[in-house]
């Protein structure tokens, strides 16, 4: 019988996926004239794919962690890439010099994961004992988060006077970005506490603090998301939502 995890975890991961369907389809339904919207679809919706094993490991699915290696070098790329995503979305709203090199830095961060989760799971000998997964939430996810959080806090202060944004849109946005560096925290003090590092995944699977927060970062997200895209396009005067 599922347990209480299966649900928080179902939960959050369904909060996410339907967000970035939602701004999928607000991006279609506008001409696909918004690319900000199709920035933040994938943002939502790649945010928690990684979880359909803690999903299923929760409702009693059998099965070895290593038969998920695959995915979750695909997953926690998405992830990582999900960041990058909602960064770029925020660029729409500011005037950014060195554009080109910051996707450029992006770029090769991002090719940078890729060889860290291939070693951590692709490369049995080096594996997630020598290449840990909750290291790369110290050298990606919260470096990524800060970067987030400076891309977002910069959009508000320097379109201030163009766009109007609501206190409320402000207020879950920040809260949702620092909620996720909660939770990387959370990630590392569960992943190096008293499981050996073979074991990664039990105290992940174990942790109902951590879908509840995922539960929260879901919603605050995509109201906060949200706002900021309405005023985005009512400014730009290209559109309205549908």
């Amino acid at each position: 019988m599922p347990n209480p995890n299966f649900y928080f975890s179902l939960i959050a991961f369904l909060i996410s996926l339907g967000g970035g369907i939602y701004f999928l389809v607000w991006w279609v339904k506008g001409g696909r004239r918004h690319p900000l919207l199709f920035y933040w679809s994938y943002g939502l919706g790649a945010l928690l794919l990684f979880k359909v094993p803690n999903i299923l490991a929760n409702g009693q699915f059998q099965f070895v962690q290593e038969d998920f290696y695959i995915f979750f070098f695909a997953t926690l790329l998405a992830y990582f890439l999900a960041y990058f995503a909602l960064i770029r979305g925020f660029a729409f709203f500011m005037d950014i010099r060195h554009g080109k090199l910051l996707m450029s830095f992006c770029a090769v961060w991002l090719a940078f994961a890729a060889v860290y989760f291939a070693a951590g799971f692709l490369v049995p000998q080096i594996g997630p004992v020598r290449a840990p997964e909750w290291f790369s939430h110290v050298i990606f996810y919260i470096p990524a988060e800060l970067l987030l959080f400076y891309m977002f806090r910069r959009a508000v202060k320097q379109s201030g006077s163009s766009f109007a944004f609501s206190k409320s849109g402000i207020f879950s946005t920040g809260a949702a970005i620092i909620l996720l560096f909660l939770t990387s925290m959370f990630y590392i003090t569960a992943q190096t506490g008293h499981y050996p590092g073979a074991f990664w995944y039990l105290p992940v699977i174990s942790s109902a603090k951590i879908s509840v927060f995922q539960i929260a970062i879901g919603i605050f997200l995509f109201f906060g998301l949200r706002s900021f895209a309405k005023v985005y396009i009512e400014v730009s005067g290209a559109g309205k939502e549908k």
